[in-house]
Formats: structure tokens, C-alpha cells, sequence
């Protein structure tokens, strides 16, 4: 009998993406487990949680080393995300290699987006959480760790620009199968309702899709912006289901876990995808329809005018979450690897 291999997903669980991508190996017969240094900012679920913004330098430093040693005697592959490790140099992943286990990193964004590109320019949130850490350090770590990893994975495609050689995955950020789809209906005596879940508005480019929609409205169309901010994930998803159509982002160039939230509830998705990510990506038939933040007005008068076809992009946009972005799917690319 085979043994079963085990997997530890570490030290963050930013979007959700680890804990998925865990709970779908183990669908796939992993025993696989998850491990954060700090609980997550919205409260998602893990399997440990070392707490570690409760403790002194001392006590942070024994209690990293304390779990490295838990770990080595009972996973075989130690899967990273965000650039980091137990230790601040790194020199743990010499430990794991010599004690025959197996590497892999996910790469999520700052940790590996150096100020030049595109997305750095476009972002204003990366850009003040990427203040502190310079270039120099980041192509260092990098260095680093394609020396140790067996393979390594980033969840943007412009990522690939810093480290050709590593893999694109797409987003697991949610269970899509527990998902419920909506049975959208487009009402022709109401307006159509726009959702927009802005976390930082300039980074999604909020001003120029609220100034769309003023000019719409003064046309004489009718529409509805949803704006849904501050609200739990939850209350996210019930206010999707009165709405008929989401608006992620206008200016980053790829969508992110929330297109893929609504993608799953069966809501056609508006964002500002880029040619070269679709081709960096190497993914077919994405249904989110494509604009950015100078034509938004435009894509969305040419929606009022065929609003109809609303529900089958919806239809189709639900099918290509459950075959792209289901955590089980996700976690057969990676478990081909191991």
C-alpha cells in the first residue's frame, strides 16, 4: 500500500488560497495541512496558528524552530507562499533539503513585483506595501529560493516576468462547488444592478466606474451602482444575489479571488484584463468581459443595449470557475509535481 504523502501549506493564508488548495489535496488523497505565523486578516480557517504577533523575539524565534522541528518529523513537502520561510534568512530550506524534503513556493505579488513593472505602477496599494522592500533583497531571496525549490508557482501572470521559470496558478480562493449560482434574470422595468466590493478604491479604479455610471444615468439610462464596502464575505455574496452584473477592477490587468467569487455565484464579471497576461497565463475563453478605466462608460452602454445576453455569459462564467479556479483542479497542477 502507497503511503500517503504529507503536505504542509505555510506561513500565510493570503486570499484563502493555501487553505483551499489543502483541503483539495486532500480530495485527492494528500494528508494535507495548513500553518500561518499570524492569523489571516479576514479570519479564514488553518489547521495551526502560531500567534505569533502575541510574542517577543525570543519566544517568536523558539516557537518557529519548535514547529520546523514538528514539521520535519511529519511532512514530506513544505509548500511556501509569499516569498517566506520559517527563518527571516532562509537558511531552513537548506535544513529540508538535507532532510530529503520536497520545496515549493507561491509567488502572490510584492513579495516578487519589482517597482518597474506595470502592476507595481498601476497599484497603489502594492506600492505602499512594497515601500520597505527593495529590489536588491527581493532578487536575493529569489535566487535563493530557485536554488532550493523543486518548483515554484505565481498567481498573477505578470509575476513571470521577475522568474520565467516559474508556473502560473490561477486563484483558489473559494470552494467553488459549494457555491450555490444565482438564477439570473435581467428585469426590463428595473435598473440594472452594478456590484463594485472596491478594498482600496484607487487601486480598483473606483472614481472612473462611478463617473461612468453618473453619465449613464444622465443619458437617460438605467442602472444602479452597488458599491459594498466594509461588509463581511458573507454579506458579500447575499448582496451578489440581487445584483446582475459585478465590476472587479479597471486598472491591475488580471482579476483577482473576487472575480472568481462571482464568477461562481453566476454573475457576469467586468475587469481590465490584459492581452499579455491572458498569453503569459495560458488560459482559454476567460468570459469576463474586458474593458479598462478609459472605455468603461462605452462597455457598459453596450451591455444596457444587450443586457439579454447577461444571463448566458453569467451561465458560462460559472462553468469556467468550476473548471479553472475549483480548489481540486487547482491542486491536481500542483500535486503533479510532488
Amino acid at each position: 500500500m502507497t503511503k500517503k504523502k504529507k503536505v504542509i501549506h505555510l506561513p500565510y493564508n493570503v486570499g484563502n488560497q493555501s487553505f483551499n488548495i489543502s483541503r483539495g489535496e486532500r480530495k485527492l488523497g494528500f494528508d494535507s495541512d495548513t500553518m500561518e505565523f499570524i492569523p489571516s486578516q479576514w479570519n479564514y480557517s488553518t489547521d495551526y496558528c502560531l500567534k505569533l504577533q502575541d510574542m517577543g523575539k525570543y519566544r517568536n524565534l523558539f516557537t518557529r524552530t519548535k514547529f520546523l522541528v514538528y514539521s520535519l518529523l511529519k511532512y514530506d513537502i513544505f509548500h511556501f507562499y509569499y516569498a517566506d520561510t520559517f527563518f527571516l534568512n532562509m537558511m531552513d530550506l537548506k535544513i529540508l533539503k538535507k532532510f530529503g524534503k520536497k520545496i515549493f513556493f507561491t509567488f502572490q505579488g510584492c513579495d516578487l513585483r519589482l517597482d518597474h513593472s506595470r502592476a507595481f505602477r498601476m497599484c497603489n496599494q502594492c506600492a505602499m506595501t512594497c515601500r520597505d522592500a527593495d529590489a536588491v533583497k527581493k532578487l536575493n531571496k529569489l535566487k535563493l529560493i530557485l536554488k532550493y525549490a523543486d518548483e515554484t508557482f505565481c498567481l498573477n501572470p505578470d509575476l513571470m516576468e521577475f522568474s520565467p521559470s516559474s508556473k502560473f496558478l490561477p486563484y483558489a480562493s473559494c470552494d467553488v462547488e459549494s457555491i450555490n449560482p444565482v438564477d439570473l434574470k435581467i428585469p426590463n422595468d428595473k435598473p440594472l444592478r452594478i456590484m463594485h466590493t472596491p478594498s482600496d478604491r484607487l487601486k480598483k479604479g473606483t472614481p472612473f466606474l462611478i463617473n461612468a455610471v453618473e453619465n449613464l444615468k444622465k443619458r437617460g439610462f438605467e442602472i444602479e451602482l452597488v458599491l459594498v464596502e466594509n461588509v463581511t464575505n458573507a454579506e458579500v455574496f447575499e448582496i451578489g444575489k440581487t445584483c446582475h452584473l459585478v465590476c472587479d477592477q479597471l486598472l491591475a490587468g488580471w482579476y483577482g479571488g473576487f472575480s472568481v467569487e462571482m464568477m461562481a455565484l453566476g454573475l457576469p464579471v467586468i475587469a481590465f484584463v490584459e492581452e499579455e497576461q491572458i498569453i503569459k497565463s495560458g488560459l482559454k475563453d476567460i468570459p469576463i468581459i474586458r474593458t479598462d478605466s478609459e472605455i468603461i462608460e462605452s462597455t457598459l452602454e453596450e451591455i444596457l443595449k444587450n443586457k439579454e445576453s447577461l444571463p448566458e455569459i453569467g451561465k458560462c462564467s460559472r462553468e469556467y470557475a468550476l473548471r479553472i479556479h475549483s480548489p481540486v483542479n487547482v491542486a491536481k497542477i500542483i500535486t503533479q509535481f510532488y
